[in-house]
């Protein structure tokens, strides 16, 4: 029998030689990576339900580190999408490379020149 202990960090996946993984910092709970995916990044809504099941007491909600905002912006040049957060004091992040890179991307700047900087 499997017995769980809900983590004290929110859950992610992890890719091993041995398999995929949910992990939440106590626990590593074997899953099938295309269950939690959606061409090649990972759907967190899925990924929730499925913890949700494990421990029904679990809310992101009430994890601090939460985004404020979030925003999708389509890339100028491909057919990508980006998730642009804004997080507490603050801080901005978006998925491309170029925030990666610099720390800042033009889809950070449309955001902030949208909402009048926040």
């Amino acid at each position: 029998m499997q017995t769980f202990v809900q983590g004290i960090y929110p859950p992610t996946i992890i890719s091993t030689i041995s398999g995929n993984f949910i992990v939440d910092g106590k626990n590593w709970i074997q899953v099938r990576l295309e269950e939690f995916t959606t061409k090649e990044k990972l759907d967190f809504n899925k990924l929730n339900e499925y913890y949700q099941k494990l421990f029904p007491n679990f809310s992101f909600n009430k994890i601090k580190n939460l985004p404020l905002k979030q925003w999708k912006i389509k890339s100028s040049s491909t057919e990508e999408i980006y998730n642009v957060r804004l997080w507490k004091d603050n801080y901005f992040s978006c998925e491309c490379l170029g925030f990666q890179f610099r720390k800042i991307c033009k889809h950070i700047t449309n955001i902030k020149e949208q909402t009048n900087g926040i």
